[in-house]
């Protein structure tokens, strides 16, 4: 969470917000973000550069990649939102592979929260792998949907629709396209772009509806209370404000020169939020899986299942053994052929 007031929260201001009130992404929009493609060494460096500068609290980041098999993986887009700027990253271009670890400090931040969906699955490991970048302090907005047991799926299109996303149909249509598709093919169409910025575009401002909507009961607690409340005031006790229903007997005068104050923000700041358990949890599961770094991992030879039962049966034999480890060292160049399929 972050401090000096950046996760405040004033309750009463944000409650009917959505994805609705944003500019969607066509450039003749009123109020659209700037958008930067990155395609070169010295692109990559200025992009640094500018979000640097900009001194971000928060950056929404995905990536997309080519892994068709256990042994291969690579990164072939990266997506950075901040809170002005849409960048997606060609991290295939000439020279751009190798400077995108520049961005490595501003993701080792812990005082910059790095939002991502399911970042468990690809994401991590793939910035550690392929850039040697860390991810320090992240939400995860899959795990804060998970927390408020949302229907409707829990995929990234399907949050964005129930935040009442306007251009959740053209989202859908890239997504089917383009999702599975083979990201190492050039050039880059204009619509895989645009996909690519879809599942960055929106991360910012879905951690803040997010975490509106699991601290929820908070909202509660300081609107609504008994059946004496009048329009919501607080009773005594609540946010400090008296409820001037609760006049004694008999003080007729006070009573009647006593009016009903109007409802006093209710701001909750990001010290009360670090108590909420739900909210918590959705942020220990967060940075539980900026903890899921890359390593080479190697089929162990002899805890196959199958080797196991075979071996059970009793009539496996040291010439079995080493037919099978001759196998397994077969198998693993094939797989390892550019397109396998293992």
């Amino acid at each position: 969470l972050r401090g000096g007031g950046a996760d405040d929260f004033e309750f009463g201001a944000c409650a009917g917000d959505d994805l609705a009130d944003l500019p969607d992404l066509s450039e003749a929009s009123e109020g659209a973000r700037p958008l930067r493609v990155v395609d070169s060494a010295e692109g990559m460096a200025a992009c640094v550069e500018e979000i640097t500068a900009s001194d971000p609290s928060e950056l929404g980041f995905d990536l997309e990649m080519h892994s068709r098999s256990k042994y291969f993986g690579l990164t072939c887009l990266l997506q950075v939102a901040t809170a002005d700027v849409d960048y997606v990253v060609d991290v295939l271009a000439p020279g751009v592979f190798a400077a995108v670890s520049l961005l490595a400090p501003l993701f080792a931040d812990p005082t910059v929260v790095k939002i991502g969906h399911s970042i468990g699955g690809n994401d991590v490991h793939s910035l550690h792998r392929d850039f040697g970048i860390f991810v320090v302090n992240a939400f995860d907005t899959y795990e804060a949907a998970r927390a408020l047991r949302l229907e409707g799926g829990l995929g990234l299109r399907h949050l964005c629709e129930h935040y009442g996303l306007r251009s959740g149909e053209e989202y859908k249509r890239l997504k089917d396209r383009y999702q599975d598709s083979d990201w190492r093919i050039r050039p880059l169409h204009p619509d895989a772009i645009r996909y690519g910025r879809y599942d960055v575009r929106y991360l910012l401002p879905l951690r803040r509806l997010l975490m509106r909507d699991i601290c929820r009961d908070l909202w509660d607690d300081t609107f609504t209370g008994g059946g004496d409340d009048h329009d919501g005031v607080p009773q005594e006790g609540k946010d400090g404000c008296a409820d001037p229903s609760h006049v004694e007997e008999g003080n007729t005068d006070e009573k009647k020169d006593k009016t009903v104050p109007a409802r006093k923000p209710s701001v909750v700041t990001a010290e009360d939020l670090r108590h909420h358990e739900t909210l918590i949890l959705a942020l220990a599961q967060s940075q539980q899986r900026c903890l899921g770094t890359w390593s080479h991992k190697i089929e162990p030879v002899h805890t196959n299942e199958s080797l196991v039962r075979a071996a059970a049966g009793g009539h496996w034999t040291p010439t079995h053994t080493r037919l099978y480890e001759a196998l397994l060292l077969w198998r693993g160049g094939v797989a390892r052929a550019p397109r396998a399929q293992p």
